[in-house]
């Protein structure tokens, strides 16, 4: 009886170590990088391959789509890159978008899960690559898969500070079935690392699905009561419930946040002292408008009290 007492004491304690989560410091999730002169950023957004979509067909698009803009300095890819994929789609795809030998970044959408891969699958794959930005770690304390930062330096000065965040999936209450939200522990990370930084460089946050204030936004948009440029053509599909996200993110000067997950809207709007933008969807896979497939551009100007509005643009580029 007492050797089976331990026997089950020790099997809990494996379990449980096993299983438990590791507090990071700040600086773990930190990247810093050069900034120049007009960088760009390539947002890329619901691409959704998939094995039921003509791959070579849309990583063709891809490669001319990225062609075409023969300066950008970063892509950043605001999730739903996959949607039922396979692991083999998945090596390929980050093999592709390796080649060009620009910096880039990834964050999840509520699809890139279901796959044919388990969780971190799509973390490892990254992980092998040459050129990209990215941190995560498995054995982290912090809901999502991505809560990294990337600090863009000039003369040891961060003029501007993007914050990856995973929007997360789905919220099943039992009741109610729907998408789900950045949570708490991911904004009291990001107000650490603002805390921890203690400077005045700009923020810009990359992720999937929008705040309520996107829809707040559009409101004020379709009054014409504040400014802004594009259009949105369905409703903004937020999580299940509204946070104070918004509030305190522009309490750390975050100026920007950029997100995906509609696929007919592209408005990006100037409300309450902040830019809230769509991206335009990246590819024809899932529903999509022909007129609005494309990618934004996002250029920082030297001077980080310049980005405004004029600063984000969209660019169409059908097949």
């Amino acid at each position: 009886m007492k050797k089976y007492t331990i026997l089950i004491l020790i099997t809990f304690l494996l379990v449980f170590t096993g299983c438990s989560k590791k507090q990071y410091n700040v600086s773990d999730y930190k990247i810093d990088i050069d900034y120049k002169e007009n960088f760009k950023i390539m947002q890329l957004t619901d691409i959704h391959l998939g094995v039921e979509s003509d791959y070579q067909y849309e990583i063709n698009h891809l490669e001319n789509m990225i062609n075409s803009q023969n300066d950008i300095d970063l892509i950043v890819i605001t999730g739903d890159t996959f949607t039922y994929s396979n692991k083999e789609m998945v090596k390929k795809f980050f093999g592709f978008i390796d080649k060009f030998n620009i910096k880039w970044t990834f964050t999840y959408g509520n699809h890139d899960l279901q796959g044919d891969y388990d969780t971190y699958f799509i973390n490892d794959i990254i992980k092998q690559t040459k050129n990209k930005l990215f941190i995560d770690y498995d054995d982290d304390d912090i809901t999502g898969l991505t809560n990294f930062y990337i600090n863009i330096k000039k003369d040891e000065i961060n003029l501007y500070r993007l914050y990856i965040v995973d929007s997360n999936t789905y919220y099943n209450s039992g009741i109610k079935y729907c998408y789900d939200i950045i949570h708490e522990d991911q904004i009291k990370h990001i107000e650490n690392i603002n805390e921890y930084e203690n400077d005045n460089a700009i923020g810009l946050v990359f992720f999937h699905i929008p705040l309520y204030e996107f829809i707040d936004a559009n409101n004020e948009y379709e009054k014409e009561n504040v400014s802004g440029t594009g259009k949105n053509n369905e409703d903004c599909c937020v999580g299940y419930k509204k946070t104070d996200a918004f509030k305190r993110f522009k309490n750390m000067n975050i100026k920007g946040l950029f997100i995906g997950h509609d696929h007919i809207n592209n408005a990006t709007i100037y409300y309450n002292d902040m830019i809230l933008s769509y991206g335009l969807k990246a590819t024809d896979v899932v529903y999509y408008d022909s007129t609005m497939i494309g990618y934004k551009l996002i250029t920082l100007p030297s001077n980080p009290l310049d980005f405004s509005l004029d600063n984000v643009k969209d660019v169409y580029y059908g097949y």
